[in-house]
C-alpha cells in the first residue's frame, strides 16, 4: 500500500469516528426515544453524502493544483 493510500485509509477511519460521534451527539436529545435511531441514521446518511462529494471532487483536480493530493484526472 502506497503512502497516499495509507493516509487516505487513516483519514477515512478518523472521519468515520468523527461522523459517528457527531451523529450520536446530535441525536442525543432524543435519547431513549423511538426517533433516536432514525435521527442517527439520517445524520450518518447526510454526512456520508457530503464526504462522498468531497472525495469525488479530489478526482477532478486541475493540473498544477498543489492543494490537491491526487494527480489531475485525464
Amino acid at each position: 500500500m502506497g503512502k497516499q493510500q495509507t493516509l487516505l485509509k487513516q483519514a477515512q477511519q478518523a472521519w468515520i469516528a468523527l461522523r459517528d460521534a457527531d451523529c450520536a451527539f446530535l441525536a442525543s436529545g432524543a435519547e431513549g426515544g423511538s426517533m433516536q435511531p432514525m435521527l442517527v441514521s439520517q445524520c450518518m446518511t447526510d454526512k456520508s453524502v457530503e464526504r462522498e462529494s468531497l472525495l469525488a471532487s479530489l478526482l477532478q483536480c486541475e493540473d498544477g493544483d498543489q492543494s490537491c493530493p491526487l494527480p489531475p484526472a485525464n
